[in-house]
């Protein structure tokens, strides 16, 4: 009976560590978005070019949204699919997005979503904030600055593929998402040592029961058969 509950409360423990360990593995592929923050000059086209990704990273399809609004799936050396009228926004069959003529009405968040063929996913978000030759400089900071949230700003009609030095938001996103993930494996590998630690204890102490019921009957004297 002893060892039957043992054996229970032993499987138990292993399942906790087993659907634990499932949960963390399942976290370790979240990665965070890239945020770019650009302002534009009203009246001038923009270009932002699909950023670059690994050579292991094979290219299914791209898709592109206005904040929640999507506007086109892009499949690679093909038409792109659109999915919302824009008089001014192109997409190219590289994937990048070309505004014809920038206006206040273009600003805001565009969220690029690149999907390879096995379904591994980069984000990269481009938050655009208009201004014109008469305004200040500090009062286009300002604007960005509400806009987009803790990044510098970048004065330029075209976002670079290779990340700018001073785009410090799309440094730390990618590292802390690095970080997490390597936190998150440090702590699987914590509780599958701690799982086996406990498996380990929980049969030493069965087992070390077993032999000292056996001693204890070996020691009893035995009954003469009459």
């Amino acid at each position: 009976m002893c060892h039957q509950m043992s054996e229970h409360e032993q499987n138990s423990k292993m399942k906790i560590c087993e659907l634990t360990i499932i949960i963390l593995i399942l976290l370790l592929p979240i990665k965070g978005a890239t945020v770019t923050p650009i302002s534009v000059l009203l009246g001038k086209p923009f270009v932002f070019h699909l950023p670059n990704v690994p050579d292991r990273f094979k290219i299914n399809f791209i898709e592109w949204k206005q904040a929640n609004k999507l506007l086109a799936t892009i499949e690679p050396n093909k038409e792109p699919e659109l999915f919302a009228i824009q008089t001014r926004i192109k997409f190219m069959n590289n994937g990048s997005m070309f505004i014809k003529d920038f206006q206040r009405e273009d600003a805001g968040n565009y969220t690029c979503k690149i999907i390879s063929q096995n379904g591994e996913t980069e984000t990269h978000v481009v938050c655009l904030t208009p201004y014109s030759e008469n305004e200040e400089q500090s009062e286009n900071r300002n604007q960005i600055s509400e806009n987009c949230t803790s990044a510098p700003s970048e004065n330029a009609t075209s976002a670079p593929s290779v990340p700018h030095s001073n785009d410090i938001l799309k440094i730390v996103i990618p590292v802390s998402a690095a970080t997490s993930g390597l936190i998150l494996l440090v702590v699987v590998i914590t509780i599958i040592f701690k799982c086996r630690k406990k498996c380990r204890n929980s049969d030493d102490a069965i087992y070390n029961n077993v032999d000292y019921i056996k001693n204890q009957n070996a020691k009893k004297p035995k009954k003469q058969k009459k």
